[in-house]
Formats: structure tokens, sequence, C-alpha cells
């Protein structure tokens, strides 16, 4: 998974001339928005990675270059107890806590991520409701 993930977010475009300082800043680009952000949403917050890019041949605009990509994830993080409280204690929530904890699909225990997609629903049905509500 995190090898395709990286395949399909990994659209860097290669210098034929240029440095190394070039493929150094490539190389930790990559690590620290590719697979960081990977093991982030599966909830590795404490990875350390190191990608290094070794340029092989070049053949007109083509360049064909060597990736290697070393990873120590850590500690998975997952969800503890989910709450839902007003922010301030002497107004209730608008809408039911029943309602608002339905919006929300996270469950605990789950695999904690920095990937919210699964969330864009929630966010527009709970200001439809409040619009509905007045």
């Amino acid at each position: 998974m995190l090898n395709r993930r990286f395949r399909r977010n990994c659209e860097a475009v290669f210098e034929p001339d240029a440095d190394s300082a070039y493929w150094n800043d490539l190389a930790n680009e990559i690590a620290e928005v590719k697979v960081r952000g990977a093991l982030q949403d599966r909830g590795y917050f404490n990875a350390t990675e190191k990608v290094k890019l070794t340029p092989l041949k070049t053949e007109g605009t083509d360049i064909s270059v060597v990736v290697t990509i070393s990873a120590t994830p850590g500690l998975q993080y997952r969800t503890g107890d989910i709450r839902i409280k007003s922010s301030d204690s002497d107004n209730p929530l608008a809408i039911s806590l029943e309602i608002l904890r339905s919006l929300i699909p996270l469950q605990r225990g789950e695999v904690f991520s920095t990937d919210f997609s699964y969330c864009q629903g929630c966010v527009s049905s709970s200001m439809n409701m409040t619009r509905a509500r007045g």
C-alpha cells in the first residue's frame, strides 16, 4: 500500500544536470512529504524516514534513478475516548449528542490518522442541521 501511494503521489521533476544538493533536497522532500505523510495516515507519528536518490544514467530527457527508502514507523497511535461537549458550559449543544455522534464515524481504538477525508460529509451534514434548526 505504501509503495502504491508513493508512486501515485511522487511526481517530482528530475533535472538532468542537477548537483548533489538538488538530489538531497528532492530526497528530503520525498521523505518528509510523501513517506512521512503516508505513515502518518496510518497512525505512525514518530516515524523516522530516509530517502536516497542515486542517478544512474541520462539519455536525452530520460533519467534513470535508484530510490532507496528506509523508514522506522515507531508506535502506532489509536484513538482513545471520544467526547463531544459544548465549548461554553452555560450553553448546551444546539444538536443532540446522539445525532452528532452518529455523524462521526471514528470509534475508540481505531488508528488515528491525518487523513480526515472520511469525515468530510460530517461537517456538511452538521452545518445543514444547524441551519435547519435556525
